[in-house]
């Protein structure tokens, strides 16, 4: 028999005590369930639950700060990438005519040089030089400038 046929066949009686019964029962379990929500593990686990929506929540935020820092430190590095390149066309162009003006200026250190062994092979004798002109001479040296410049120097200050 089912249990439609078994209820049936139940005195009214019966059918009350069977809703008492179940009535009971219901109250009993929802008394349990109030103790284990009331109970400390319970509410330990509503809590770490809460929690752990706030720190995901906190985590999205800082990716998203992370992002955006990462983006403004990329256009950053690409701003000063870019003035680093146009820094360096700049300086190549310095040196360019740094190297133009070298050229020259050596140019002119040859041909006056030139011009100076011209002088000196139509010169009978050529005069010594006086001792202050050797130690400014060795001075020279020293500083790293070479000697048949520093008499092309002497040549225009003497003209």
């Amino acid at each position: 028999m089912n249990k439609q046929q078994q209820l049936s066949k139940l005195t009214p009686i019966q059918l009350q005590q069977r809703l008492i019964y179940t009535q009971s029962e219901l109250n009993k379990y929802k008394k349990e369930v109030d103790k284990y929500q009331n109970n400390y593990h319970y509410s330990l686990i509503d809590e770490l639950q809460e929690k752990n929506k706030l720190l995901h929540s906190e985590m999205q935020a800082i990716k998203e700060t992370h992002i955006n820092e990462k983006q403004a430190i990329v256009q950053e590095l690409m701003s000063v990438k870019q003035q680093f390149l146009e820094l360096e066309k700049k300086h190549a162009t310095t040196l360019d005519a740094f190297k133009e003006e070298k050229i020259q200026w050596l140019e002119e250190a040859d041909k006056l040089k030139k011009m100076n062994i011209v002088e000196e092979s139509s010169e009978e004798s050529v005069p010594k030089p006086a001792e202050n002109d050797s130690v400014e001479t060795n001075e020279q040296e020293e500083a790293g400038t070479p000697h048949w410049f520093n008499e092309i120097i002497k040549q225009h200050k003497k003209d």
